[in-house]
């Protein structure tokens, strides 16, 4: 089996709103993502997320305890765990990873712990629809809630947990509340229900990074294999990397540095492969992972221990 989760997180040191992320791309972006389609193949089944109401991809989120850290130093405790769920197509992998044999592939997204139970119901009360509320413009988001749950605006998040079958006092009816969802004040100005929430994500400078604060990208492969001997073993591969304070966040670094190192090794000649290549040969990998540990302290570690 291979199962492979990555996160473009804050670091833990500025971790600081009950949402636990912070934007390095479009919210409604992410928002979209409650609702996308995530296929992949377990214990020898095919398994698709649809994104109806019970095969969303935050019905199927667990929490992963099993993340070391490896990155450099913080101030702040390592997370004890991180959320986790599929993400897009992992069945085609099996053919590209050349692992037809696997059980189990699973390629998905981590997310700081609270984040999937919450979204999940930020998609039950229908917020992430693209209906026309060009009526509700000028309300406010009490008033605009109360409209969708038949209720007075100042019910609403009584209203509302009692919608979600939630105490009034539970942690995501806390981060409904402190994104501004209930309030009296804040107007609507969007033209769609999608939108004037994403307004509330873009609009709230704690889902930004400030001057000082650094992102966090978290990668962890787990592979339980057989060898030809009939031995089995699970490998864990792990890399933290954190962005650079006042300067390049990891996301950026992550994404880029991998192919300028590929492309100057083209423009050398060292590099033989021609067309459109993906980077699943030897040949292609470790000359890149190479130059970002040595030159950029970016490093996988592994771990293998006898099943």
């Amino acid at each position: 089996s291979f199962t492979s989760y990555c996160g473009g997180l804050p670091c833990p040191d500025h971790n600081n709103n009950p949402f636990g992320y912070k934007f390095s791309w479009s919210p409604r972006g992410v928002l979209l993502a409650a609702i996308r389609k995530a296929i992949f193949q377990e214990d020898g089944e095919r398994k698709e997320l649809d994104g109806t109401p019970g095969k969303m991809i935050y019905d199927k989120f667990f929490e992963d305890t099993s993340v070391p850290d490896v990155g450099p130093k913080i101030e702040t405790a390592w997370p004890s765990s991180f959320e986790c769920h599929p993400n897009g197509d992992s069945c085609k992998f099996l053919s590209i990873y050349k692992i037809p044999e696997a059980h189990t592939l699973i390629r998905g997204t981590y997310r700081s712990v609270g984040w999937c139970p919450t979204m999940k119901k930020v998609t039950e009360l229908g917020l992430l629809k693209e209906d026309d509320i060009s009526a509700l413009k000028g309300k406010s988001y009490a008033e605009f809630l109360a409209s969708k749950l038949g209720c007075e605006a100042g019910n609403v998040k009584a209203a509302t947990a009692e919608k979600l079958g939630l105490a009034v006092d539970d942690a995501i009816i806390g981060r409904l509340e402190w994104l501004g969802l209930f309030d009296q004040e804040k107007k609507v100005e969007a033209a769609t229900t999608l939108d004037a929430v994403c307004d509330l994500f873009l609009n709230n400078p704690k889902f930004w990074y400030e001057p000082g604060e650094t992102d966090m990208i978290c990668m962890h492969h787990t592979f339980i294999v057989e060898k030809a001997d009939g031995k089995k073993e699970k490998i864990t591969s792990t890399m933290v990397d954190y962005g650079i304070k006042n300067g390049d966040t990891s996301m950026s670094r992550l994404v880029s540095l991998p192919l300028a190192i590929h492309i100057r090794r083209i423009l050398k000649g060292e590099a033989k492969e021609t067309g459109v290549v993906r980077p699943v040969e030897a040949e292609i990998y470790n000359p890149i992972l190479d130059e970002m540990e040595q030159k950029f302290n970016v490093k996988f570690h592994e771990v293998a221990t006898p099943l």
